[in-house]
């Protein structure tokens, strides 16, 4: 029942009733299953988007962040960024919504610019997750920042020894 997981208020706006429980399927499915599981729903989830016609500039917002994040889950999907990667981020910076750009920058690695412009993004998106508490996507971030001193002539353990410890106390559910 999606009642638990949507406020009362929320539960009684249409955008949000109408298309959350298959934005929560799909997340689901990426947790549980393997990905490639979710692409029949993202694929009804862009149709219905795309069809659908808000009845107030709230959920025009609403839509377009669906949209955004709908966008995110097929670049996760495919593994390559292409132009759902850059609506993507058109669509959070048109929306100006910190944490739909921070989730565009965790895709760093399918820009094309320069490994320290890369970094940057990641480190952009780490502390956006971290100011609105949301610690499994900043430290994957930080994961993610950290594996770029691979391809370096300097590899920092202890930057890594920190984040176990991070991972471990903030989401223990990583470490399973």
């Amino acid at each position: 029942n999606h009642n638990v997981l949507l406020s009362e208020s929320w539960s009684n706006n249409n955008a949000i009733s109408r298309f959350s429980p298959t934005i929560f399927q799909i997340r689901s499915t990426f947790l549980n299953e393997h990905k490639l599981n979710a692409i029949d729903n993202i694929k009804w989830l862009d149709n219905q988007l795309s069809n659908y016609i808000p009845e107030n500039q709230g959920n025009e917002i609403i839509r377009d962040s669906f949209i955004c994040m709908n966008k995110l889950f097929q670049v996760y999907c495919n593994d390559c960024g292409g132009e759902e990667l850059n609506s993507a981020y058109s669509l959070a910076k048109e929306l100006d919504n910190e944490i739909l750009l921070a989730h565009v920058y965790r895709y760093s690695h399918f820009f094309n610019c320069s490994r320290q412009n890369k970094q940057e993004c990641l480190q952009k998106a780490e502390n956006i997750f971290m100011k609105y508490k949301i610690s499994d996507h900043a430290i994957y971030c930080r994961n993610n920042r950290l594996i770029h001193q691979f391809s370096s002539n300097s590899i920092n353990i202890n930057e890594f020894c920190l984040l176990e410890g991070k991972a471990t106390y903030d989401t223990p559910g990583l470490a399973l």
